[in-house]
């Protein structure tokens, strides 16, 4: 994209956020939180890829107008009786201070919706914030704080009937079990989860959790069923037209045919998931395809492939066995 086409939709958006910014300032909070929205549909509906590092800074600018806003809602609604909304603002809250990074903080508030959520008797919330408290403690390491909330979660969905929920539940221990290398957990959880999504007709959580049994039966080296996972992941993904997902997938059936030693196998779907991510703009996501020091690998591929390495080749084709290798042998 031309600077052109970029300053069409950046230059409104940032003078967008400063009038928002202004109006909040002001007192005008309602007019504030209006035109922040306004900002994130031009931001979503634009030609700027969600992955262009303009798209990111420009969404971790209405982020942080949106943090203001809601903490200045917070602090209005401190002498209300109304518990609900004050727990939901504090749920709101958390979750953009995560989506910020700001993890020690987000924290306190889910834990503060979680406990007003609880007192007020609004279960389904207050499962919620557990749910999103153990994948937070997941991403921190802390499996179990991790496990306790995401247990405390699947138990209140289970009571309430909410099945999407539950499945949900699931699929989080399901993927907290596979980090702890309790794989025969991991499936378990993984399986129920997939059952309630296909019970639903919910095609992408389906393909989503295939997915994820496909890269557990990698680590398992039950390849046969790896790659019949990740088919079915990989069919799904493209029939719902989740480029993102499609790209995840063809990386991981890169990763099984290393595996398997098929190198032009994996060859040709690591390209795929590289053509995906630079279409799309993922700069991080084609760092990661190509990883960053190819040169140690090179004469792995020689050895395995018995073939003699063409320094003219791809650069991408090298580098994404690379990054597949790196993961399958971490030390």
């Amino acid at each position: 994209m031309d600077n052109t086409g970029e300053d069409f939709i950046t230059l409104p958006i940032n003078i967008g956020l400063a009038v928002a910014t202004f109006l909040l300032n002001s007192g005008f909070v309602r007019r504030a939180i209006l035109l922040c929205e306004d900002c994130s549909i031009l931001l979503n509906n634009g030609n700027l890829s969600k992955k262009s590092p303009v798209s990111k800074l420009l969404h971790q600018s209405i982020l942080n107008l949106r943090r203001k806003v809601v903490s200045k809602v917070l602090l209005l609604c401190q002498d209300f009786d109304d518990n609900f909304h004050k727990g939901y603002l504090n749920l709101v809250l958390a979750r953009i201070l995560r989506a910020l990074n700001n993890l020690k903080k987000a924290i306190k508030f889910y834990e503060t919706a979680k406990n007003i959520m609880k007192a007020s008797g609004n279960v389904k919330e207050e499962a919620e914030c557990c749910n999103e408290l153990g994948t937070l403690f997941e991403s921190l390491g802390q499996h179990d704080k991790a496990r306790e909330y995401l247990e405390k979660a699947l138990a209140i969905k289970k009571a309430v009937g909410d099945r999407d929920g539950e499945a949900t539940s699931y699929e989080n221990l399901g993927t907290l079990f596979q980090s702890l290398g309790q794989y025969d957990k991991a499936r378990e959880y993984l399986e129920k989860a997939l059952a309630i999504k296909k019970a639903f007709g919910d095609r992408d959580g389906e393909a989503t959790i295939y997915g994820n049994l496909g890269t557990l039966f990698i680590r398992l080296g039950q390849y046969d069923k790896a790659r019949e996972y990740l088919e079915k992941a990989l069919a799904i993904k493209k029939a719902v037209g989740d480029r993102d997902g499609e790209a995840t997938i063809y990386g991981n059936l890169g990763t099984l045919f290393i595996r398997l030693g098929q190198y032009d196998k994996a060859r040709e779907y690591l390209e795929k998931a590289l053509a995906i991510k630079k279409a799309v703009g993922d700069r991080d996501g084609e760092a990661t395809i190509y990883g960053k020091n190819p040169y140690p690998f090179f004469a792995v591929i020689d050895m395995r492939s018995k073939k003699k390495v063409n320094k003219s080749t791809s650069f991408s084709f090298y580098s994404g066995y690379v990054f597949s290798f790196l993961l399958l042998h971490p030390s």
